[in-house]
């Protein structure tokens, strides 16, 4: 999905791909508190609405990590442009 900074790859909740427009790319994780209870397709309907509607939240709210870089995911928010 294209945001105003870069894309957004959905496929995996705790591997979503985050290409920025400068090059740089992270790993996201964005769960919803109570996603063991969901159906997974709730849980990527809810995702694709707040990215599509307020991404602010969607990076504020998301935990991250440089892509293919071996380290623990930090809290958001994300590292925007």
């Amino acid at each position: 999905m294209t945001v105003a900074d870069g894309t957004v790859e959905l496929g995996e909740l705790c591997n979503m791909r985050y290409r920025r427009t400068d090059g740089r790319e992270f790993s996201l994780c964005v769960v919803p508190r109570a996603h063991e209870s969901l159906p997974i397709e709730d849980i990527w309907v809810n995702l694709l609405l707040v990215l599509r509607s307020d991404p602010d939240e969607f990076f504020r709210v998301a935990n991250y990590h440089r892509y293919n870089v071996n380290e623990g995911f930090r809290p958001g928010p994300v590292p925007r442009c």
